[in-house]
């Protein structure tokens, strides 16, 4: 009787820890509630699944590509409005003018001549010995460039700011080292002041031409782009590359409806 009480009291102990052990959580021990749950067990069981862990970082990934695309996108449009409101502004100023000097052939020349077609003109001299020539390889490639996409409908031109050396025959020789088109000119002394005041360029010598030959002239270092009427369009300094001067020129093609869009 005993051990069959022993067994029987066993039996009802097993098949409870069996059924216990088939629930989510086991019986809590000594406890009044036999089925109350114990928080934290199975181990894991209050921890976020993972992709509930990783939610607030993807949102803030997401964040942060929304935020910095629109970034991007304003720059852009005030990028694009900037150089609006610059080709306007830059496109009423009142450079240029009726001007008269020689070639480098030795033919005189006026304003007229570079009338019907855009010209690209520097002003320098040929005895510079770096920007200058620096800068008139880069217009040659900006004329080549627009050759090859357009056509010839750009004249280049030299302007000398020296003419006390700078004579046709200087001229001559010198614009043969740069593009096949490029036209030199050059005049008296008082030709140059007043076509450089026209064009608002400022060229200073820094020595006495009769006391040193050697000398060097100090000058604005611009490409001025006119349009087939002879009125200012453009102006490109040295900071610039062959690249953003071509497409600068192409955007005041297309403004000016001469290249479709």
């Amino acid at each position: 009787y005993i051990m069959n009480g022993a067994f029987s009291r066993f039996g009802r102990f097993g098949s409870r820890f069996w059924r216990s052990a088939k629930t989510k959580a086991p019986v809590r021990r000594f406890s009044t509630q036999p089925n109350q749950e114990v928080p934290g067990w199975p181990p894991g069981a209050d921890q976020k699944p993972a992709f509930a862990r990783w939610l607030p970082w993807i949102g803030l990934g997401v964040f942060t590509l929304v935020g910095g695309g629109m970034y991007v996108v304003f720059q852009k449009e005030n990028e694009n409005k900037k150089k609006a409101m610059r080709v306007k502004s830059v496109g009423t100023a009142k450079i240029g003018g009726n001007w008269t000097l020689v070639t480098h052939e030795g033919r005189p020349a006026t304003s007229a001549n570079l009338l019907g077609r855009y010209s690209l003109i520097y002003f320098g001299f040929t005895y510079c010995p770096d920007i200058c020539p620096y800068e008139l390889r880069k217009m040659t490639q900006v004329v080549n460039t627009i050759d090859n996409a357009i056509g010839p409908i750009i004249q280049p031109v030299l302007i000398s700011v020296d003419p006390w050396r700078d004579t046709v025959e200087q001229l001559d020789v010198y614009v043969k080292d740069f593009h096949p088109r490029l036209v030199g000119l050059t005049g008296t002394p008082e030709q140059v002041d007043k076509i450089t005041r026209d064009f608002r360029v400022f060229f200073s010598k820094t020595a006495d031409p009769e006391q040193d030959a050697d000398y060097l002239v100090d000058h604005s270092i611009f490409m001025y782009l006119m349009d087939p009427e002879g009125k200012f369009v453009d102006y490109f300094g040295v900071n610039l590359d062959e690249k953003q001067i071509v497409e600068q020129i192409k955007g005041h093609l297309i403004a000016q409806n001469k290249l479709p869009p």
